[in-house]
C-alpha cells in the first residue's frame, strides 16, 4: 500500500478497505513499513504548495499482514506526468477527509475528480473539478482518468501520485510516483513498470 509518509506519526497503524472508517471496520495489520530515508518535515509550513513545490520525499510503502481481494492499481511509468503536463487531463482522487472547511466529518470514503494544472519535479498541482483536497485526505491516491462508479473508480487503474496537501478550495498538491527519486525508493521493494524490483 502506497501512502504519504507525513501521516505515519503513530507507532501502530492498519489499513481498511471499508467505505466507512469506524470501530466496526475491519483493520488489516501492517507487518512492515518502508519509509523514504530522505523524508523531511518542518511542520505545516514545510508542505509543498504551488508557490513552493518542495520535495519532502513524502512517500512510504506498507506491507499488509495478508493478501486482500483487490486488483492493485498500476504505477505510472517513468516520467508520465511530464508528458501529461501538456494537456489538462482529468484525474480521480480518493480520500477520507473533510468535505467542507470548518466541519470535521472525516471518516467516509469519497471519490471525486480534479484537473491536472502544473507538474513540478517532485509534486504536481491539481485544481478542483469540482473536488477539493482537505484535511484527512493525505495519502489518498490520484488516478489517471475520471471515475465511473460510486465506490472508488471502476476503470481508473493507474496511480499517478499521492495526496500531499491542499487548501480545501482552489488547489491540491500530490506527490509524484513517476520521478527518478520516487522510483529509486519504490524499486527496492516492487517491480516497477519497465524494470524488475531489486532483490526479487
Amino acid at each position: 500500500v502506497y501512502v504519504a509518509q507525513h501521516i505515519l506519526g503513530l507507532t501502530q497503524f492498519g489499513v481498511t478497505f471499508d467505505p466507512e472508517f469506524s470501530p466496526a471496520a475491519p483493520i488489516i495489520g501492517v507487518t512492515q513499513s518502508h519509509l523514504d530515508p530522505d523524508f523531511s518535515f518542518a511542520g505545516p509550513a514545510g508542505f509543498a504548495t504551488p508557490d513552493n513545490p518542495t520535495d519532502m520525499h513524502d512517500l512510504a510503502l506498507l506491507v499488509l499482514e495478508h493478501n486482500v481481494d483487490r486488483v492493485p492499481a498500476q504505477l505510472a511509468p517513468a516520467g508520465l506526468l511530464d508528458h501529461l503536463s501538456r494537456s489538462s487531463v482529468q484525474l480521480s482522487v480518493v480520500g477520507f477527509g473533510m468535505t467542507t472547511t470548518g466541519t470535521d466529518n472525516r471518516g467516509s470514503r469519497h471519490v471525486g475528480t480534479v484537473r491536472l494544472a502544473n507538474v513540478f519535479d517532485a509534486v504536481f498541482e491539481t485544481t478542483p473539478d469540482p473536488t477539493a483536497i482537505c484535511g484527512g485526505d493525505s495519502g489518498g491516491p490520484a488516478f489517471l482518468g475520471p471515475r465511473t462508479g460510486q465506490r472508488g473508480g471502476r476503470g481508473v487503474t493507474m496511480i499517478l501520485g499521492l495526496t500531499h496537501f491542499g487548501d480545501c478550495a482552489t488547489w491540491n498538491m500530490h506527490y509524484r510516483v513517476d520521478t527518478p527519486q520516487a522510483r529509486a525508493f519504490l524499486s527496492q521493494y516492487l517491480a516497477l513498470p519497465g524494470e524488475a524490483a531489486a532483490g526479487h
